[in-house]
């Protein structure tokens, strides 16, 4: 099965500077795994994109989406869609820290998906969640406080069905 997981990294401008630095953290994080990992990338026509091809020489098929044709992107519309949740529109991401972003995105990869058969990611990854028990953040303790309550809540209606008393 493959999985799809959502990534957000901060990146230091809305240009292609900042954009190769980020790619270049990736590609130097997933090395010769690079293009196994990320297969495709499809970018936008905006000027932070106008010289990502450099990426195919890492072995990955880069595709560029036609000018207000979002349709082109649906998983990344989504995915930046349902980042709102904790960045809300017209809220500067700068004021946000990258381990925040990660938290982020780690919180949008534990919910469930259609296509994984609506299971979560967060099975597969169980680094990102030890990483998110040693990192002590507002964001990620709630994320966990959260993930504990729908715990109780799957065990309370389980139990409930079977026709025991949860508490």
């Amino acid at each position: 099965m493959n999985l799809l997981y959502y990534i957000a990294i901060k990146i230091s401008g809305r240009n292609s500077a900042g954009v190769r630095q980020a790619m270049d953290q990736l590609h130097e994080q997933y090395r010769d795994r690079f293009a196994q990992v990320f297969k495709t990338i499809t970018v936008d026509n905006g000027p932070e994109f106008d010289t990502f091809s450099y990426a195919e020489a890492w072995g990955t098929r880069i595709y560029f989406a036609h000018p207000y044709s979002s349709w082109e992107r649906p998983r990344n519309e989504r995915h930046n869609g349902m980042l709102r949740d904790y960045i809300p529109k017209g809220e500067s991401i700068e004021k946000y820290t990258h381990e925040e972003i990660l938290s982020f995105a780690d919180a949008l990869n534990s919910r469930p998906r259609r296509v994984p058969g609506y299971h979560s990611q967060r099975i597969s990854s169980i680094h990102s969640w030890t990483r998110c028990m040693l990192v002590e953040n507002h964001y990620r303790l709630k994320l966990l406080f959260n993930l504990l309550l729908q715990f109780r809540f799957e065990i309370s209606s389980m139990l409930s069905l079977l026709g025991i008393s949860p508490f």
